[in-house]
């Protein structure tokens, strides 16, 4: 060990009173600056991957769609599998229409699926709470609901609700709402929005009650790359020489709340690096004083024959063994205090009687504190740390030996 380092250790334990008490608010300020970073980082972190896995994997990550219906969707299908980047493709269906049971009605998104096909592309087969998703048959008319809309509408597996549907039955006697009676064999639940209006039944009842001219409305595709999907799309209608085709990805729909999540954590983290500065100015301050306190010290050193590189040195590790160890220690605070928010945010929202999250895209607080994110934060701070103990450590130069010993 060093001789500079073994100084600076023995200034950094020693107890002085008011410096004691100084370098302890220096520390604690970047545990805490540090702390606040990480679990920000981590809450930003929770919904990028929320919105990847959960909301992504039960929408479509792009779809191919015609007015006129897919005449060949194992065609399309085929091609898109052309495509290493495409990972699974899958037909669907999909309208708008009205579910009622019990005096009550909710609108819905009515998807149809081939269950063992959805289950390639969509996690919502194994999300099944109850029932099971391969109960949906060509024919047998089953549905299978989100969890609150089943709440909503008062039902569970083997109740019947009634579809109604957007375009009417044109008679003699005038125009009625189109009705189908369903029988619900199952429900999912994803905590998402899709909890509230997702209805799946199957592909060749959703024909039907949907009126699609061709078998199927469109392909819906997985894919390995998210930002891929604009030029997969692009690609496959090329392929298709079909002039009434269209594409959409998953962009069209969250582009605009994943770049605000991006943002809003790029944003976040310089704000918060601020943060940690304004925390790291308490350990110049500290720095300062301690240099002022010890120029006695300081007179005895050079004089000793200490040179001025290994003075600076003295006291910039003095200020760096603080900034580490209130680095570290906010570090682990910051990781157990954003494990622990979930659990702190459902006990408010019990107490409260609220949902503190029910403008947002999930139903939980979602955190994933990433070991990339600790050490760019613990990287940061450091240098932050690093920049500001620089001056005060220099400072110890400006002492004259001779004129401090001569009042000693």
């Amino acid at each position: 060990m060093s001789l500079p380092l073994r100084i600076a250790l023995r200034y950094s334990s020693a107890r002085s009173g008011f410096l004691s008490f100084v370098t302890l608010i220096a520390g604690a300020g970047l545990a805490l600056g540090t702390a606040v970073l990480v679990i920000v980082l981590s809450v930003m972190n929770g919904f990028d991957r929320e919105l990847r896995e959960r909301v992504l994997g039960s929408l479509p990550h792009a779809i191919i769609v015609a007015p006129a219906g897919l005449q060949d969707w194992q065609r399309v299908a085929a091609l898109a599998a052309r495509d290493a980047r495409v990972a699974a493709v899958a037909p669907l269906t999909r309208g708008a229409a009205l579910l009622a049971a019990s005096g009550r009605v909710e609108a819905i998104q009515l998807t149809g699926v081939e269950p063992a096909a959805e289950a390639r592309v969509s996690i919502v087969p194994d999300r099944m709470i109850s029932g099971d998703f391969e109960l949906l048959e060509a024919g047998a008319f089953g549905v299978v609901l989100g969890v609150e809309l089943a709440a909503a509408l008062g039902v569970a597996e083997g109740d019947v609700v009634t579809l109604v549907m957007p375009d009417p039955r044109i008679t003699f006697a005038g125009a009625f709402p189109r009705q189908k009676r369903l029988r619900v064999v199952g429900r999912f639940e994803l905590n998402t929005e899709l909890d509230e209006s997702g209805a799946y039944v199957h592909l060749a009842d959703a024909r039907r009650l949907l009126r699609v001219p061709g078998p199927v409305e469109g392909v819906r595709l997985r894919v390995s790359d998210l930002f891929a999907t604009e030029e997969i799309v692009r690609g496959l209608l090329a392929q298709m020489r079909e002039p009434d085709a269209r594409g959409y990805d998953w962009r069209g729909s969250h582009g605009n709340l994943y770049a605000a999540i991006g943002l809003q954590k790029r944003i976040m983290f310089v704000l918060l690096s601020l943060l940690v500065a304004v925390a790291a100015f308490n350990v110049v301050s500290m720095l300062t004083m301690v240099v002022r306190n010890r120029r006695g010290d300081i007179a005895i050193l050079r004089t000793l024959g200490l040179a001025p590189r290994a003075l600076v040195a003295v006291f910039l590790n003095q200020g760096l063994l603080i900034a580490v160890a209130g680095i570290a220690v906010g570090l682990v605070i910051g990781t157990l205090a954003a494990q622990g928010l979930p659990h702190i945010v459902g006990l408010l929202e019990r107490q409260l009687e609220r949902d503190l999250l029910a403008e947002y895209f999930v139903r939980e607080l979602p955190i994933m504190v990433r070991a990339g994110d600790l050490a760019l934060v613990g990287l940061v701070a450091f240098a932050i740390a690093l920049a500001t103990t620089w001056w005060p450590a220099r400072r110890a130069l400006v002492v004259e030996p001779a004129e401090e010993l001569r009042h000693e």
